[in-house]
């Protein structure tokens, strides 16, 4: 007689398959928005640092107005290493991909700041008269 698998193992096969078709469903999207071959993925040596220079490419165009010309072809210079040579990212590409996201993150900072205390003098004309 075979063993029955308990409730604990059904969940767990459950997470398991659930997790594994969102990863499924983040690779589609991956290929359609980017282009990005799923051979590519496959054989990918390490396909983190792909995903992470994929993630701050999104943040980065979701933030394009704070983002220069320079820093957009280091970009473009760290994926011709990671997706089109597959290789690994060494340190100097991770400490490079976080000043950039540091120095858009500041700018997108200091532009909200700018632009909540111009609605406050707006505000505050509109009071006086």
């Amino acid at each position: 007689m075979a063993n029955k698998p308990t409730i604990k193992q059904c969940l767990d096969n459950q997470r398991i398959q659930r997790q594994m078709l969102e990863q499924e469903q983040l690779i589609g999207y991956w290929i359609k928005k980017y282009g990005i071959t799923r051979r590519v993925l496959n054989n990918h040596p390490s396909i983190e640092d792909l995903a992470l220079l994929i993630k701050v490419r999104e943040y980065l165009a979701k933030n394009q107005k704070f983002v220069n010309k320079k820093q957009n072809k280091i970009i473009g210079n760290i994926w011709q290493v990671c997706y089109n040579r597959q290789s690994k990212l060494f340190r100097k590409h991770y400490t490079t991909l976080e000043n950039i996201v540091l120095q858009v993150e500041t700018k997108a900072f200091l532009s909200a700041q700018k632009n909540t205390a111009a609605r406050q003098k707006i505000a505050q004309a509109r009071v006086k008269t």
